[in-house]
């Protein structure tokens, strides 16, 4: 999982460099693959890491902002005149939010 979270920091790095959309592809993707991953190994992951009673619901909250912000980013990319700063808090604020997950 680790490993999944570097590639994915890794392509936010690019992201945020280039603000291009096959990097933007590129990181959704793997943000996909991360999740689909945490989501079929959830019962495994929560005991793993020793969350609380509550501790899936977080898991699956936070899952579900994750994918609103890539959704926000989507837009973003989608408009016209692209809001480079915009972007690199998106990408920022999803980074954070997959650190909650991989913690």
């Amino acid at each position: 999982m680790r490993k999944a979270l570097k590639e994915i920091d890794e392509q936010a790095e690019l992201l945020k460099e280039r603000v291009d959309m096959r990097d933007f592809i590129e990181f959704k993707n793997k943000v996909k693959e991360f999740l689909d991953y945490v989501v079929k190994n959830s019962h495994h992951y929560m005991k793993e890491n020793k969350l609380s009673r509550g501790g899936s619901y977080h898991i699956f909250g936070v899952i579900s902002k994750v994918n609103e912000e890539v959704e926000a980013l989507a837009k973003e990319f989608l408009k016209d005149e692209k809001d480079k700063l915009k972007i690199i808090e998106r990408v920022s604020g999803i980074e954070g939010l997959l650190l909650d997950i991989g913690l």
